[in-house]
């Protein structure tokens, strides 16, 4: 990922290189202007938004996403509003900004199910609906396109 100025010269401060050898992470060495471009190791280094690591794993965007959440339906409880302008700030402020992420990273349908649990358990509780009671009420049915 190769990185210029306006007067088109390189910023090799900026470059980052890796390699998957047969599953292997190696560092391929690559140049740019005669500098050696960083190795992406074990850090992740984000790149139009998506939290990229040299063995392509989702892991980061996960803790992200999930601490994201957590911290989002922590600071709606707290507010001093009624139950339902929460659950219109879940769903209106919280939610878009989670879109985002959840859109440009390749997060697996378990870990969805993670999130819809803590979501699940957020609205029942600032509804007041009975905990063990069935959560489709919450979500649109797949014939209705959810």
């Amino acid at each position: 990922m190769a990185h210029l100025d306006k007067n088109n010269e390189s910023k090799t401060k900026k470059c980052k290189a890796t390699s998957l050898n047969s599953g292997t992470l190696r560092d391929p060495k690559l140049t740019i202007a005669g500098q050696l471009m960083q190795w992406i190791e074990e850090d992740p280094f984000k790149f139009l938004g998506k939290q990229l690591r040299a063995n392509a794993s989702d892991d980061v965007a996960r803790t992200m996403i999930r601490a994201q959440l957590d911290r989002g339906v922590s600071l709606i409880d707290a507010l001093l509003l009624p139950s339902y302008q929460k659950m219109c700030i879940f769903d209106a402020v919280l939610m878009s900004k989670l879109s985002w992420s959840l859109l440009i990273h390749n997060i697996s349908c378990s870990f969805v199910k993670e999130l819809e649990a803590i979501q699940t358990h957020a609205l029942k509780k600032w509804s007041h609906y009975p905990v063990h009671s069935p959560k489709e009420i919450f979500y649109r049915s797949t014939e209705h396109h959810g």
